[in-house]
């Protein structure tokens, strides 16, 4: 059995990703609190009784249970309660059970205001808590309404290694099919084992210690996304509308910025989906063009920034420099003088990159492999979407502009787990493209290396530079010191950036597996 200090220190480790406290809190904590260690199908609560204790999961999985039906499982890091009951002093519904041996840290209903009272130092912690366990049971009932071919990767993702705590018939109650149902699209996924997007979806690949999360406004974001294209007559037909809302442009954005305000969002979404569709044009413009198509952008958007007379030898579709000069001045009513400066600096860099991309594909130019790399972070957008930070924190963190360039190794870390990841998924689509600007393919016309052994060699890359980005985070970690809490914040930032691109590639669009 481990001892009450092992457990604090457990206890605290979790919290730590929320927000960090002295040792001295949960020792002040631990006298007002019990820790309960449970057996496996141990009942903790029976169904029309009281909820007079709210569980946090240190270690294993409680669940809710209507009869034999499991209803709501928690695992580690959550608040196993049942919610309406706590706080609306009603009886429960459900049976309160463990999974699996699990160990909590309970509170009692009668405690929970005197902790507050004499552990002031916990009240934010507790407001996040709340929050964060609301959003958890929206989270659960919105599975619970998915298709079980959706509802099960999904669980895959959220999940990981808690899964296999899970039996095939908890699965099936969850998603509402029949375990047999299960074992058949189980069987599915094997037989597609070596796809990218099936190991990612596994969890096999790209399974990081830290997680992905959407804004909260992402389907209103799309709705004002359709309606800005349709203004700036970028997409216009219904048969265009079904596919933005299969490909999910908008979402992008709601997966790397979930915290961002509603404005910051909504214009970092609507300049990603310009991009992405700039993107496709030039995929469809004939060789000896495309390149040609960039400096035009660039230099119309030279022309808007620096004040210039843009050039009439190179030139974009009207719809495009209409959309640009939008964004541009829409970005003046909510940005900062120093990130309006910051954001100009980014665009143009993405779109000197896209020029150097291009120009390789016009001249049908394998790019050499140390200009690719140095390039790569640039025109994927990666370079330029972590260095839209700042704009989407200076509301509430004045000072982040001081902050910033002191975290350019770990930034410059995230960019290229941000591109492997990407080059990765994408290698299939770029494939069938012949387009080589892909890391796996470079690797097979450099090096000679089969189709395997180029993901395999790109995928122990990646898993390097996420033990260089984990180990400078520990650094970070490590010299805590309460004034720190904004580089804190930023550094969270910067993983939702890290894990968001790849949740958005396997779960949100169809854009790398429906071409």
């Amino acid at each position: 059995m481990k001892k009450s200090n092992e457990l604090l220190s457990e206890l605290k480790e979790i919290l730590d990703n929320i927000q960090h406290l002295p040792m001295e809190i949960y020792q002040k904590l631990n006298q007002l609190a019990s820790v309960h260690i449970f057996k496996k199908n141990e009942v903790i609560r029976e169904k029309d009784l009281p909820e007079n204790e709210a569980h946090f999961v240190i270690e294993g999985s409680l669940a809710l249970f209507e009869e034999d039906k499991i209803i709501r499982p928690f695992f580690k890091g959550q608040i196993a309660f049942d919610a309406e009951a706590f706080y609306q002093n009603k009886a429960s519904k459900y049976k309160m059970m463990a999974i699996c041996e699990t160990i909590t840290f309970a509170v009692s209903k009668d405690k929970e205001q005197l902790i507050l009272d004499k552990l002031p130092e916990l009240s934010e912690l507790s407001k996040v808590l709340k929050k964060k366990s609301k959003e958890d049971d929206d989270h659960w009932l919105k599975i619970s309404q998915m298709h079980y071919k959706d509802a099960i990767p999904l669980l895959r993702e959220k999940l990981g290694e808690n899964l296999s705590v899970l039996s095939r018939k908890h699965i099936g109650d969850i998603t509402g099919v029949n375990p047999r149902t299960i074992d058949r699209f189980n069987k599915k996924i094997f037989l597609n084992k070596k796809s990218l997007v099936i190991k990612t979806r596994n969890r096999q690949i790209f399974n990081y210690p830290f997680a992905s999360e959407i804004h909260p406004d992402h389907e209103f974001v799309s709705n004002l996304n359709w309606d800005w294209l349709g203004k700036m007559k970028l997409l216009t037909h219904n048969r265009d509308k079904a596919k933005f809302q299969k490909m999910q442009l908008h979402a992008l954005a709601c997966r790397l910025f979930p915290e961002a305000s509603f404005e910051a969002v909504n214009w970092i979404s609507k300049l990603y989906v310009l991009f992405f569709l700039m993107d496709d044009y030039t995929d469809k413009l004939p060789i000896g063009k495309k390149a040609e198509f960039w400096m035009g952008a660039l230099n119309y958007l030279l022309s808007l920034t620096l004040n210039l007379p843009s050039s009439t030898e190179v030139d974009i579709p009207d719809t495009f420099k209409k959309s640009i000069k939008y964004l541009l001045n829409n970005l003046k009513i909510h940005a900062s003088d120093q990130s309006l400066s910051h954001i100009k600096a980014g665009w143009a860099t993405y779109f000197k990159s896209c020029i150097w991309e291009a120009t390789n594909v016009d001249l049908m130019k394998v790019p050499d492999m140390d200009q690719y790399l140095l390039q790569r972070p640039l025109f994927s957008g990666g370079h330029l979407s972590l260095q839209l930070i700042p704009f989407t924190m200076e509301d509430s963190h004045p000072h982040i502009y001081k902050v910033w360039p002191s975290l350019q190794e770990y930034v410059k870390l995230a960019s290229q787990l941000i591109f492997i990841s990407n080059d990765l998924l994408s290698f299939e689509k770029e494939k069938k493209l012949k387009d080589p600007h892909n890391l796996v393919q470079l690797y097979m016309l450099h090096f000679g290396y089969t189709e395997e052994e180029a993901k395999k060699q790109v995928l122990s890359i990646h898993d390097q530079t996420l033990l260089d980005f984990l180990k400078l985070d520990r650094q970070y970690l490590e010299s805590y010191f309460p004034e720190n809490q904004i580089l804190l914040n930023t550094i969270k930032k910067i993983k939702y950036q890290v894990a968001g691109a790849v949740a958005w590639s396997v779960k949100d669009t169809l854009r790398y597996t429906d071409f």
